[in-house]
This record gives structure tokens, C-alpha cells and sequence, in this order.
């Protein structure tokens, strides 16, 4: 058992002068210089073998070292990539280098994204990506960090970029889809909110942006539609409420739009654009009164004493609804006193409950703000 060992042992140190021997003077000079940390003359010994054997894939991994430890990290991926289409021989040793530089340079670009550095962290996250092609969060953070440098159209690209690695990418869809409403493409932004919802129905980002779309498209059914199925899933969303509304009030259904209105301001009873639209939508009911007291006032002398109750009646019932209107109103202008419309429009309904004074000295006020 011995003398076996002991040729093995033998064969090994006979063997290995042949390998030596089998370097090339470029591989040997590059790794002699690489273990004395001579980096840029191991570089250039190893890219002169790359030239001579372009398809030693020993040559590009050792290269792809050399190149790692000088901080050219974008060459050492496109090196360690090459070896690899060569053989697979160094693909645990690629693999841990790729993983430790990639850490490096995606925490780097986290540091200066978080210090608003957005060329350095863009720069950081790009190096990270071309080391692992693969990993969507290097691309995600890069497409963030070009949107918070205003770099849209950069933006745009890698999102693109994004999805032809993974089509059905919610972040992207969603993003895509959110730029796309925000240049006001609102087709493009359906487009790409379907496209979510098709992987999850129950997105909310995605049901309130499509809902959005469809209403600047003038597409209210569909946005009707879409309203509704964002607040079973966000309920207490005051903007998606606060848009189903002025749904119905743009389809001239104001008792529900009021509904809608009230249930924005159980949540939020100071919002401004609420108070307004529901103070607004109470006067709009009321005047659908006018009519039916105008067509029995014109009756003159010949009214009857039924027609005569019956104006009592409708003068009453409203009266009680523009009355209605002034708590929103009073309160939008106290949240926003220099709001011209919601200083108009308390006039309006301080004159119609006939609080003439009051009426006209708010429709003064807000008379002289809209000058």
C-alpha cells in the first residue's frame, strides 16, 4: 500500500514540470505578475494570450481575474462570460467571483442612490447588471435611480429591458404603465395595466391606474367599472372614492355622487376638492326644482289651491337641499379662503336658501379673487 502511494506520488511531481512546461510565455509571465499584485503588466501578458489562443478559456478567466482586481469590472464580466461560452472548467470560480463583485458594486450603487449621487449609483447598478445579466434587482434599482435623475427615456429602456428578461414583470408593467398615464398615453397605460392584472387581478396599483385611464379616455363605463373593482380592494382610498363620484356627477346622478363625496369626507373631512364637489353637486340637485316651480308659478292666478300646495311643497324640499350644500361649502372656504370658486359658489347657495346679503357678499369675495 505503500509503494502505491508512493507512486502516485512519484507520477505527480513527474507530471508536473510538464505542465509547466505546457504554459505559454504570455500565461506564465501574467500569472508571475498577478501573484505580485503587477496588475496592469498581468493584464497586458494575459490579453497578448487571449490574441495568440482566442480560444483558451483559461486565458480569458485569468484575464478576467487580473481585470477584476484593477476595478475593470464591466471587462472582467465580458472575460469570465467568454471563458465560460469556451468551457466550463472555471464556472465555480466565475460563479464566486460574480457573485462577491456583483454585491459589491449593487450595495455600492444603494450608498450613492441613498446619498442622491444618481451618475455614480446609475454608473454602480449598470456594472452590477452586465456582471449578472440575470438579476432583475440591479435593473429594477437602475431604472429607479435614471427616473429620480429625470432621465425618463433611460428609464423607459430598462424597463424594456426588463421585460424581454421576464415579460410578465409586475414592477415594470406597472412602472411602464405609470409613465405612460403620466405622458398622458392613456391607451399605452391600459395596455400595460391589463397586462398586470392578467398576473395579478387583485393589484391595486394596476386596478387604480386603469380606472384612471379609462376615465381620461372618456371611457366611463369602463372606468365605472374599474372604480368599482379598486374600492372592493382599497375601500378607504380617498382619490379612487373622490373619482367614482365625479363619475356620477359627470352622468348628472347626484344623490350618488353625494355618496360618494361623504364617504371621502368620513375619512378626510377637511379635503377642499370634496367639499367643493359635494357643496357644488347639492346645488346642481336643487336646481332640478326650478323647472316644476316655474312651470306652476307661470299658471299665475290660475294656480289651485293644490298647485299652490304643491309649490310650497317643492320650494321647501329645495330650499332643505341648498341648504345642504352650505356646510361644504363654508368649509372649503375655510380650508382654502382664497379659493374663488368655493367663495362663488357659498354665494350662490346663500342666495338660493335667501340669505341675499351673505349670498352676494361671498359672490363679491370671490368675484375680486378671480380678478
Amino acid at each position: 500500500m505503500r509503494r502505491y502511494i508512493g507512486m502516485i506520488g512519484l507520477l505527480v511531481v513527474l507530471f508536473a514540470p510538464q505542465i509547466l512546461l505546457s504554459q505559454s510565455k504570455e500565461m506564465t509571465s501574467g500569472k508571475l505578475y498577478l501573484r505580485q499584485n503587477e496588475l496592469d503588466k498581468a493584464i497586458h501578458w494575459f490579453e497578448e494570450a487571449v490574441k495568440i489562443k482566442p480560444q483558451n478559456p483559461e486565458a480569458h478567466f485569468m484575464l478576467g481575474k487580473a481585470l477584476a482586481q484593477k476595478g475593470r469590472l464591466t471587462e472582467m464580466a465580458q472575460s469570465l462570460a467568454t471563458s465560460l461560452s469556451l468551457s466550463n472548467k472555471y464556472e465555480k470560480e466565475i460563479t464566486e467571483m460574480r457573485r462577491f463583485y456583483y454585491a459589491e458594486s449593487f450595495n455600492n450603487g444603494v450608498k450613492y442612490a441613498q446619498a442622491e449621487d444618481w451618475l455614480k449609483a446609475a454608473e454602480a447598478f449598470t456594472v452590477a447588471r452586465t456582471i449578472e445579466p440575470s438579476q432583475l434587482d440591479a435593473h429594477k434599482n437602475l431604472a429607479f435611480v435614471y427616473m429620480r435623475a429625470q432621465n425618463d427615456s433611460m428609464g423607459v429602456m430598462v424597463y424594456n429591458e426588463i421585460l424581454k428578461i421576464k415579460p410578465d414583470d409586475v414592477d415594470a408593467l406597472s412602472m411602464l404603465g405609470d409613465m405612460s398615464a403620466a405622458k398622458k398615453d392613456f391607451a399605452g397605460a391600459v395596455e400595460y395595466y391589463t397586462k398586470v392584472l392578467a398576473v395579478d387581478s387583485t393589484n391595486a396599483r394596476a386596478t387604480h391606474g386603469i380606472a384612471l385611464s379609462y376615465d381620461y379616455l372618456g371611457q366611463r363605463d369602463n372606468a365605472m367599472a374599474a372604480y368599482e373593482k379598486a374600492l372592493r380592494a382599497r375601500p378607504d382610498d380617498k382619490d379612487l372614492r373622490f373619482n367614482y363620484g365625479r363619475l356620477y356627477y359627470l352622468r348628472e346622478n347626484y344623490e350618488k355622487a353625494i355618496e360618494q363625496f361623504n364617504l371621502v369626507l368620513a375619512i378626510d373631512p377637511n379635503d377642499v376638492d370634496t367639499n367643493m364637489n359635494a357643496g357644488i353637486a347639492y346645488l346642481k340637485l336643487g336646481e332640478k326644482f326650478d323647472k316644476p316651480t316655474q312651470d306652476i308659478e307661470a299658471k299665475g292666478m290660475n294656480m289651485t289651491k293644490a298647485q299652490t300646495k304643491e309649490l310650497e311643497t317643492l320650494r321647501a324640499q329645495q330650499k332643505e337641499i341648498f341648504s345642504k350644500a352650505l356646510p361644504h361649502l363654508l368649509k372649503a372656504t375655510e380650508v382654502a379662503s382664497t379659493n374663488a370658486s368655493a367663495w362663488y359658489n357659498l354665494g350662490v347657495a346663500y342666495i338660493r336658501v335667501g340669505d341675499t346679503v351673505k349670498g352676494q357678499e361671498a359672490v363679491k369675495k370671490g368675484e375680486d379673487l378671480g380678478k
